[in-house]
């Protein structure tokens, strides 16, 4: 995580305001109940500074070489949240093209 956050957000460390860890709640879709939902639950996490614009980052690390980053941004009741994955290949982490979830609020 420390070498995610120095690889993507070495000039913005001062823009964050949360960081911590999150985890899948999964949840039984009503309309295909084959197929279930899957929602970040944040678990921890440690207020870094007070502000009315939030860039919180929470990380979930599936295994050794993955790992999802889970960014919101926005004011207090407005805002986004997006999740992507990201591999290591030994010398850095490498973003995956597709977004895993993204939610508008």
């Amino acid at each position: 995580m420390k070498i995610w956050l120095f690889q993507y957000y070495t000039d913005s460390y001062d823009s964050i305001t949360e960081i911590g860890c999150f985890e899948w709640k999964i949840k039984i879709d009503k309309r295909n109940p084959t197929k279930p939902k899957k929602i970040p639950l944040v678990k921890e996490s440690h207020k870094l500074k007070s502000s009315s614009f939030s860039r919180n980052i929470y990380f979930l690390e599936e295994n050794q070489n993955t790992l999802f980053v889970y960014l919101t941004t926005g004011f207090a009741l407005s805002g986004q949240g997006v999740i992507y994955q990201y591999n290591w290949n030994g010398e850095e982490f490498i973003k995956q093209p597709k977004k895993i979830f993204s939610i508008i609020r």
